[in-house]
C-alpha cells in the first residue's frame, strides 16, 4: 500500500493521508491488524489472573508492528489504547478482590461487600463490551476495513491518517532491505 500523500493543512475536512480501501490492503497487513485485537485474547488466556500481561502484550505488539503500514499501525494503536483503561480496571478489581480475601475485617463491612459486588459486575461488563468491540474490529481488519471503537477510534485515526499523523518516513512497508546480493567476485 504505497501512499504518497502530502499533508494538506489548507482544507481541515480533508485528511492528509487517504484511508485504504479493502482491495488495497494486502493479506499480510490484514493478518497483522487482526492479530492486534486477537492478541488480547491470547494474552488474557496466558496471563490469567494477571491483567498486566494483556497490557504488556499490547505494548510489545504495537512497537513491533506499527511501522509496517498505516493500516496496521492504526489497528495496533487502537487496540493498545483501548487495552490501557481495561487493564487498569482489571488490576484495580483484582487488587480489591485480593485485599478482600486477605483482610478479614472487610468481610464484616456491608459497604466493602457492596463495593466488591458492584466493582466485579462493572469489570465483567467492561470486559464483555471490550471483547465485543475487539471481535468486530478484528473481523473488519481481516476484511481490510476499519472499525472505529467508540472513544478511541478518532484518536487512532488522527494518529495514523488525520492531521496529527506520523510522517511517511516512519513506515517501511515497501522498503524491504536488500539481504541477498550477487557475488562481488
Amino acid at each position: 500500500m504505497a501512499v504518497s500523500a502530502v499533508k494538506d493543512t489548507a482544507d481541515p475536512m480533508k485528511a492528509p493521508y487517504p484511508l485504504p480501501q479493502p482491495a488495497e490492503v494486502s493479506s499480510g497487513e490484514r493478518g497483522n491488524a487482526t492479530s492486534a485485537y486477537l492478541m488480547m485474547f491470547a494474552a488474557a488466556y496466558a496471563g490469567l489472573p494477571l491483567p498486566i500481561v494483556n497490557l504488556i502484550a499490547a505494548i510489545v505488539y504495537y512497537f513491533t508492528q506499527y511501522k509496517k503500514s498505516r493500516f496496521v499501525g492504526f489497528h495496533c494503536f487502537q487496540s493498545l489504547i483501548t487495552q490501557v483503561p481495561l487493564s487498569i480496571l482489571n488490576m484495580v478489581t483484582l487488587a480489591y478482590v485480593i485485599s478482600f480475601v486477605l483482610i478479614d475485617s472487610m468481610h464484616e463491612s456491608k459497604l466493602f461487600v457492596a463495593i466488591l459486588a458492584v466493582g466485579c459486575a462493572l469489570t465483567l461488563l467492561a470486559n464483555i463490551v471490550y471483547s465485543i468491540f475487539s471481535i468486530v474490529a478484528a473481523y473488519r481488519a481481516n476484511k481490510g476495513g476499519i472499525y472505529y471503537i467508540p472513544l478511541f477510534g478518532k484518536w487512532a485515526y488522527d494518529r495514523f491518517y488525520g492531521h496529527d499523523a506520523i510522517g511517511e518516513e516512519t513506515f517501511q512497508a515497501h522498503h524491504t532491505p536488500i539481504v541477498n546480493e550477487p557475488p562481488t567476485t
